[in-house]
């Protein structure tokens, strides 16, 4: 529950994986997060990733950093089921 009494969801975690790739992960916080960094250096990236794990029909765009990573995963707290993880081919 939050502050106010209603019902929401928390992002839990965001990783990327690929076979013999080192795991990217992504841990968010239970408050405000906010992910800043220098131009060219992935936040729009992360952006593209939440939607597309969200149901987006749009692909994840190809960048050089993404090759080799087959997979994407998003941890997600829900107020009744509790986590759950979602999966997604990239």
């Amino acid at each position: 529950m939050s502050i106010s009494g209603q019902a929401r969801f928390l992002l839990r975690r965001l990783a990327i994986t690929g076979p013999e790739k080192k795991l990217v992960n992504l841990a968010f916080g239970e408050r405000i997060n906010v992910v800043w960094g220098a131009s060219n250096s992935g936040k729009s990236y992360i952006v593209k990733a939440l939607d597309f794990m969200s149901g987006a029909k749009t692909p994840l765009p190809p960048i050089t950093e993404a090759q080799g990573y087959d997979k994407c995963w998003l941890e997600i707290e829900l107020p009744v089921t509790g986590t759950v993880t979602l999966e997604r081919a990239m």
